[in-house]
């Protein structure tokens, strides 16, 4: 395994779930903001955001310590939130654990948010 592959499974071993998903908020709270002014200023007022919360994407079905994992390991998550609503949610959760290729799936990201942003036009 490469240092940009990441095995979600082998990562995280015997801490308690309510502390991983405490981590994983503040991970992902970390990664969707486009610049540490507008993580202060979101305190404040309405900031825009590069990806969804923690909550959001729980909500939605993602495995939010997985994907915290991956953004530590250098998940895109400017790419990941252009294109998330094409993203398959179990196949993703299942890749995660599996083991995932972080710089092959950011390509994969960047082609998804192309075609966002054609749709978009």
């Amino acid at each position: 395994m490469n240092a940009m592959t990441i095995n979600t499974a082998a990562a995280i071993t015997a801490i308690p779930a309510d502390i991983l998903e405490m981590w994983a908020d503040g991970v992902i709270d970390h990664h969707r903001f486009a610049s540490d002014e507008d993580r202060i200023l979101s305190r404040f007022e309405d900031t825009d955001t590069v990806m969804p919360s923690a909550d959001d994407l729980s909500a939605i079905g993602f495995d939010v310590v997985g994907l915290a994992t991956a953004l530590e390991a250098g998940l895109n998550p400017e790419l990941f939130g252009k294109a998330y609503r094409l993203v398959d949610v179990a196949e993703f959760n299942i890749a995660l654990a599996a083991g995932l290729d972080i710089a092959l799936y950011n390509e994969g990201l960047d082609h998804l948010a192309d075609i966002v942003a054609e749709c978009a036009a």
